[in-house]
């Protein structure tokens, strides 16, 4: 079964509870995306505290785009953040700590590549992690191009290591869903083909009925 999550992406807390809220009645599962303003340009909020004010049964993932994807990680997430997933990059030689961590806490560890950066980067880290995500965009915000080059990564990846869920991040829409899906993917993650959108629902609709007709 494909997952399709739809990402969180706030500039201020008014945002993120806003966002959290606009998408929460539709879905099961979303993704919160933070960015502190070094391992990505913007700051991008999505703080435990803005989380545990908001009352909602949704369960999320937690993207860090961070410099120091670790001490996030320790910070006092409610029970629903059960999926974390960090960029290879931020992390180096701290990744399989970063895995550790996560799962004493009960909780699922991804990691996340950049577009550029090799898929042999975690290949010591297969059957520890949870799951791998592929960027197709470069992270840190709405609106980017899909980069179909990506593609090819995700196909060799998922052809060396078919156990590993997949999950695919940066513009995906009812064109992009399908390749990504052939490509490998079992989880995509969509940003303002949904968030951006004045029916949320209905675009969700269109990404579910594109991925069962590709």
């Amino acid at each position: 079964m494909i997952e399709v999550i739809p990402s969180i992406l706030a500039k201020n807390a008014q945002d993120f509870s806003a966002l959290v809220l606009k998408i929460a009645p539709f879905v099961s599962r979303a993704v919160i995306d933070i960015g502190d303003g070094e391992f990505v340009p913007d700051k991008i909020v999505g703080e435990p505290e803005e989380l545990l004010k908001l009352h909602t049964t949704t369960r999320f993932d937690v993207h860090l785009m961070v410099a120091d994807p670790i001490a996030w990680l320790n910070r006092p997430w409610p029970e629903q953040a059960d999926r974390f997933f960090a960029h290879i990059e931020a992390l180096g030689a701290r990744a399989e700590e970063f895995i550790t961590l996560a799962h004493s806490q009960n909780r699922k560890a991804g990691l996340v590549l950049n577009p550029e950066t090799p898929i042999e980067t975690i290949e010591p880290f297969i059957g520890k992690i949870d799951f791998v995500q592929f960027m197709t965009v470069h992270p840190g915000g709405y609106g980017a191009e899909f980069l179909p080059e990506v593609l090819d990564n995700i196909s060799s990846f998922h052809k060396l290591h078919p156990e590993v869920s997949i999950a695919v991040d940066g513009g995906i829409n009812p064109e992009t869903a399908p390749l990504a899906i052939k490509a490998g993917a079992q989880i995509l993650v969509v940003g303002s083909y949904v968030m951006m959108s004045e029916d949320p629902e209905g675009s969700l609709r269109k990404l579910q009925n594109s991925i069962m007709l590709s």
